[in-house]
């Protein structure tokens, strides 16, 4: 349901002969969304879709997304100028905020502690949740993008898979020397591939990861 629901609320609103706000980013989790771009199309606007892992929040943005981790993480960490509801879909406009707050990090914090000397690229899983990984990469190192692919099993055993691609599109910069980037996967990964490229896109680094 989640992948539909986005566009469920466009429909409703053409069927009322309405349009969507489309001064707002909608956050989601597709990378495919011929589905979106149907309904925005008939609904004659300039919309904007965003995946949330590719996203990065920034002050003043206006955000649309029926996401719960997304809804809470924003609720508890940036004061809002206003805030709309229609059914699940939350729309939000944000104010100054700072990354100091940021709840994400804190649940990291010990792990980072412990890791003070990392590799070009360290993944490291949230211990309180297992759908949430932080990305560190060293300021220093030549990998300009990262492409990762997140596996799980089906219960009829075939594949599915959370695919990440991450360029410059990092969360904090200079935090104790690294980069840093939050993933939040939809469902619990058993298996991890990831490939790193440099700025000219040759690829430099492959791995396999069992969590």
């Amino acid at each position: 349901m989640q992948q539909f629901s986005l566009s469920y609320k466009f429909r409703d609103f053409l069927e009322k002969g309405q349009a969507m706000p489309n001064n707002f980013v909608y956050v989601d989790f597709d990378h495919y969304k011929p589905h979106y771009l149907f309904y925005s199309y008939l609904s004659k606007g300039n919309y904007k879709f965003e995946n949330y892992n590719n996203f990065k929040i920034n002050k003043f943005d206006k955000i649309a997304t029926d996401i719960l981790p997304l809804k809470n993480y924003i609720e508890k960490n940036f004061p809002l100028i206003e805030k709309k509801r229609y059914k699940d879909l939350f729309f939000y406009s944000l104010s100054d905020f700072s990354e100091k707050n940021d709840q994400r990090l804190k649940s990291f914090e010990e792990i980072l502690k412990k890791r003070a000397k990392i590799e070009d690229i360290d993944i490291i899983k949230n211990p309180n949740d297992p759908t949430n990984f932080m990305i560190t990469k060293k300021i220093d190192a030549k990998i300009s993008a990262l492409n990762l692919y997140f596996r799980r099993t089906n219960p009829d055993g075939t594949f599915d898979y959370d695919i990440v691609e991450i360029a410059d599109n990092w969360d904090y910069l200079n935090l104790n020397g690294n980069s840093i980037k939050f993933v939040l996967l939809r469902g619990i990964a058993t298996h991890l591939e990831y490939k790193a490229y440099d700025a000219t896109g040759k690829e430099i680094l492959t791995k396999n990861i069992v969590f």
